[in-house]
């Protein structure tokens, strides 16, 4: 296995966070949910799907053959630098009741991570190649228990599906914050999943409509090379293609961003552990801007 050393690239906030996935700041706000419509199941109209030649204009413009060749997997450590996580806000911490104590763990502070500093839900990605790869898996899969998404960052490519599986003793009932919703599926403990089906590339919220404090980020791409870290902050991206390429990270909750280069030897395995640096937003009414960081830098504003 070869180590690769790191090169930043300058340093931006939230606006290059959301270039990730090519959409607006807008899109990510959180509006009301949905009304609330349950109905007997036979009732439900089959969710919208996009069909196979949709996606294909999105995910794969130029109608390239699926590639062939030899692909390798990146993978490492995240790392965070600066303050420790402040408490989140006293008004979400006061919306979440005794007997979701559980997601208290999950939403309890701005961004969560390992005793060691491992970054916790950090979309880890990898861009620049010229052909086109198949995602290894149709779903994506994400649990909910507690009354809370199990991880704050979800990502997918355009095209697969969102499995919503539900844990513990408590029932859900997931939505996606923007797209038109007329009926919602409940997740019971241990049943059915919930399938959802993002519409298009974006950046959207997952929400709960029985716990509506419980939000994770839901990035839709372009393509497969991507993975989201755990609380020991490690990643791996499997199928990556050979070449020079970009490696990017982002903590969605803070807008920490960082990019290396790679030279991505045909079938081979490069280790690169990454930094993020964390800087708490500057009291309202200061006139002190933000330093740049030499770690912080834009994720790639598309796919391939």
């Amino acid at each position: 296995m070869a180590r690769v050393p790191m090169k930043a690239v300058g340093w931006c906030g939230i606006a290059c966070a959301l270039a990730l996935a090519g959409c607006s700041k807008e899109q990510a706000e959180a509006p009301e949910g949905p009304a609330l419509q349950v109905v007997a199941p036979s009732a439900l109209p089959a969710p919208r799907t996009l069909s196979s030649a949709e996606v294909a204009a999105v995910v794969n413009p130029r109608r390239l053959p699926p590639y062939r060749g030899s692909l390798g997997s990146v993978r490492g450590v995240v790392r965070l630098e600066g303050p420790p996580a402040p408490e989140a806000p006293p008004v979400l911490l006061s919306k979440i009741p005794a007997e979701c104590a559980g997601a208290r763990q999950v939403l309890g502070r701005q961004f969560r991570e390992g005793p060691e500093r491992q970054a916790a839900d950090v979309l880890v990605a990898v861009t620049g190649y010229e052909v086109y790869v198949e995602p290894a898996s149709d779903v994506v899969e994400v649990t909910m228990r507690d009354c809370a998404y199990q991880a704050r960052t979800v990502a997918m490519m355009l095209g697969q599906r969102l499995l919503v599986q539900g844990r513990g003793t408590h029932s859900h009932m997931p939505f996606l914050v923007g797209p038109e919703a007329t009926a919602l599926m409940v997740a019971i403990p241990n049943g059915a999943p919930v399938d959802l089906f993002p519409p298009s590339v974006g950046r959207f919220i997952l929400s709960d409509q029985l716990h509506l404090f419980a939000l994770a980020e839901l990035f839709v791409l372009r393509y497969p090379t991507f993975s989201v870290t755990g609380l020991d902050g490690r990643y791996e991206i499997k199928r990556v293609p050979p070449g020079k390429l970009k490696l990017s990270a982002l903590l969605p909750s803070v807008g920490a961003v960082v990019e290396h280069e790679l030279d991505m030897p045909p079938g081979g395995t490069l280790e690169v552990d990454l930094s993020l640096q964390y800087r708490p937003a500057e009291p309202a009414g200061s006139a002190v801007a933000p330093a740049a960081s030499a770690s912080n830098a834009a994720p790639p504003a598309s796919g391939p």
